[in-house]
């Protein structure tokens, strides 16, 4: 668990002190505000580490049935497409078609996987291959540009920190395309702004965070065998094809003004 008020504090405009304590500071006090009968749906999503996830469920019996109710979909920022060689490089207990948010934990990639199958939440893919076709750009200050962030702000200097020069070129913000694809997605809102594909959801026999998404038209080949291996089928699942680009970037404007 990791309390934002705590780590980025410190990076606010000294007119946005003091700051309000965390309301939140253990997966206990996650669960008794997820458990408070007065909560009647809850929205999951997978854009970050899971691994609070398997105490969260042990705590809260009804994690899943609040999750169903909330019409949205589970966003899971993570996924290859069988057809592509992945592009993440190999490394010792790395396996390239592992998910960054699942390797910190695949414990948590399996209780988010076994929470969707019990109670069938769909679950909407936002992979590495969509995110860098629909919202690239080069440098930290074409996204603040891109995105309207205003150039003093939170945002703009998270942004200058993350994108080093190593990224030029690569300044992809895949949280904000999943993000906005999942509120789109919930209730069918817009459907002109947000286009999805259906996918077979494989997922790594030994590993959970191995995350595979299969076109069920497809050929088969050289790549979607490799990319298949050791995988098994888990089920069917959404993946973004295409968010509006000025949909992207207005909401982007519009919550950095507030």
């Amino acid at each position: 668990m990791f309390n934002e008020p705590d780590g980025y504090g410190a990076a606010l405009p000294p007119q946005q002190q003091p700051l309000p304590p965390p309301a939140l500071a253990s997966v206990a006090d996650l669960a008794a505000l997820v458990n408070d009968p007065s909560v009647a749906s809850v929205v999951l999503d997978m854009c970050g580490s899971v691994g609070y996830l398997p105490e969260l469920v042990a705590r809260c019996p009804g994690l899943g049935a609040k999750a169903a109710a909330s019409g949205a979909p589970v966003a899971v920022m993570a996924g290859v497409l069988a057809e592509a060689t992945p592009g993440t490089l190999p490394l010792p207990g790395r396996d390239p078609r592992a998910a960054m948010n699942g390797i910190y934990s695949p414990a948590g990639t399996a209780a988010l996987l076994a929470l969707a199958a019990e109670h069938a939440l769909p679950l909407l893919f936002a992979t590495n291959d969509a995110c860098s076709r629909l919202l690239r750009f080069e440098d930290a200050g074409a996204l603040c540009a891109g995105l309207g962030l205003p150039p003093d702000s939170l945002l703009a200097r998270l942004a200058a920190a993350w994108y080093m020069p190593h990224l030029r070129g690569r300044c992809i913000p895949f949280d904000w395309v999943a993000l906005v694809a999942m509120l789109l997605a919930a209730g069918g809102r817009l459907p002109r702004l947000l286009e999805t594909e259906e996918r077979e959801l494989w997922v790594g026999a030994g590993d959970p965070s191995i995350l595979v998404l299969r076109d069920p038209a497809s050929p088969g080949g050289a790549v979607e065998a490799a990319n298949l291996a050791g995988t098994r089928l888990w089920g069917r699942v959404s993946s973004v094809v295409r968010v509006d680009d000025a949909a992207l970037r207005a909401l982007a404007a519009a919550v950095a003004a507030m």
